[in-house]
């Protein structure tokens, strides 16, 4: 969990920079006929990827084991053709985001963004229109402030 990832290579491998022993590694995507959008994590903290292809959202994770033995596991499929308006599927959609901690994945669609829960597969039409990437803004931290103690 305490690395950076970078999608490389026209989506084909991500380069894994581990920030405690300052090494980079390169882990290889599954052969799929369609490119990962997102990263996302996995209720655990493992490490997947959403990607939409023919009307599903396609949910993976990366399995754990030895490095050369880790791979990718497509752990779950949502049919949005149930979801979403019938207009919005008039388009191909695209995973645009990631909330982690909440499971909420964003899709852009040319009538709007979405936001699917993943748990309870609640969707909300967050905005009109197209867009780029979504960076959904959780909480912050500033180091070295606190509040006073009377």
């Amino acid at each position: 969990m305490n690395a950076l990832y970078f999608m490389l290579q026209q989506r084909i491998c991500i380069l894994k920079y581990n920030l405690s022993t300052q090494e980079i590694s390169v882990i290889e995507l599954p052969f799929i006929s369609y490119n990962p959008d997102v990263f996302t994590t996995t209720e655990d903290g493992r490490l997947g990827f959403a990607t939409v292809h023919k009307s599903r959202l396609y949910l993976w994770s990366r399995e754990d084991g030895p490095a050369d033995n880790a791979g990718w596991v497509e752990s779950r499929v949502i049919k949005l053709g149930n979801l979403l308006p019938s207009d919005a599927l008039s388009s191909s959609p695209i995973a645009v985001g990631f909330a982690a901690g909440v499971s909420i994945v964003f899709m852009r669609i040319d009538v709007g963004v979405f936001s699917i829960d993943l748990k309870s597969l609640r969707v909300r039409k967050i905005r009109k229109g197209g867009g780029e990437n979504i960076v959904p803004y959780m909480s912050f931290y500033t180091p070295g402030t606190a509040l006073p103690v009377f």
